[in-house]
């Protein structure tokens, strides 16, 4: 269940923060919760877009202190497997560290990560019980980050809502009884009807409370498509939050396979 967010460096634009909405994509039926959720994620919305992005986090932590580092994002397909490289050049404690995430690109097969810690001096690979651990400091999770397919989950659409003044269609996504995990027992995706795109998403814990909240605070139009510029994720038990900020974007060219290899971390 967690790895329906895909990769989060993506995100939807509203219309109210003033982006042309022309030439907006075909919904599928509201009575189709899965068609519903996999439309949303499928248009580059979720999956980071090949090329070079530079990102901004902004992490609060609990007690109210500020963390401010700054991050690279590389990715490329690869053999036929979506690769997505992120590197931090700031601050000083955080300089250097990299995570590799290589995943195929229907989401079939399992997706590998792999950890670069410059004071070790080692790349070590995340194993599927440490992917629910956050990344460094940060509300995201290994397992964020590591994408994937929505599997034989069960989807149920509810009544719609609105989420920050735009219009939203509600899908309640829960587990499987074959999933390999489960650490939320429902994740709740409200998709803006026009731009066919999540404004916010909603996990719940066992218990059945929310426990985590990601929203998209700011979209705007790259190229056809909708490209995040602002979002954030929330830990509603913790109390915490971080805000990803994109600060520009850059296209493929240029970028080598070599880059996207475990071997090619640190160097």
């Amino acid at each position: 269940m967690q790895r329906i967010i895909g990769v989060i460096f993506s995100g939807l634009f509203v219309a109210q923060m003033g982006v042309a909405t022309a030439a907006e994509p075909t919904s599928p039926s509201t009575s189709d919760g899965r068609a519903l959720v996999e439309s949303s994620l499928a248009s580059e919305i979720f999956s980071l877009r090949p090329g070079r992005a530079n990102l901004a986090m902004r992490i609060v932590t609990p007690g109210g202190a500020v963390l401010e580092r700054e991050l690279t994002v590389m990715s490329l397909v690869v053999d036929g497997k979506k690769r997505t490289r992120m590197r931090f050049t700031a601050p000083r404690d955080q300089l250097g560290v990299e995570l590799l995430t290589v995943q195929s690109v229907d989401g079939d097969g399992e997706t590998l990560q792999y950890l670069y810690l410059p004071n070790a001096k080692k790349v070590r690979r995340i194993s599927r019980g440490a992917r629910h651990a956050r990344f460094q400091g940060s509300d995201f999770t290994f397992a964020d980050l590591d994408g994937g397919a929505l599997g034989d989950a069960t989807f149920k659409v509810g009544a719609d809502s609105v989420v920050g003044g735009v219009a939203c269609r509600h899908v309640d996504v829960l587990p499987g009884p074959n999933a390999a995990e489960q650490t939320y027992t429902r994740v709740g995706f409200d998709i803006a009807t026009k731009a066919n795109v999540p404004l916010k998403v909603v996990f719940y814990g066992t218990a059945g409370t929310p426990v985590r909240e990601l929203r998209v605070k700011k979209l705007k139009k790259l190229d056809g498509s909708y490209v995040p510029t602002k979002l954030v994720m929330r830990d509603l038990v913790a109390g915490s939050s971080t805000t990803l900020t994109l600060g520009g974007f850059e296209s493929p060219a240029g970028l080598s396979p070599r880059e996207f290899t475990p071997e090619a971390l640190g160097r």
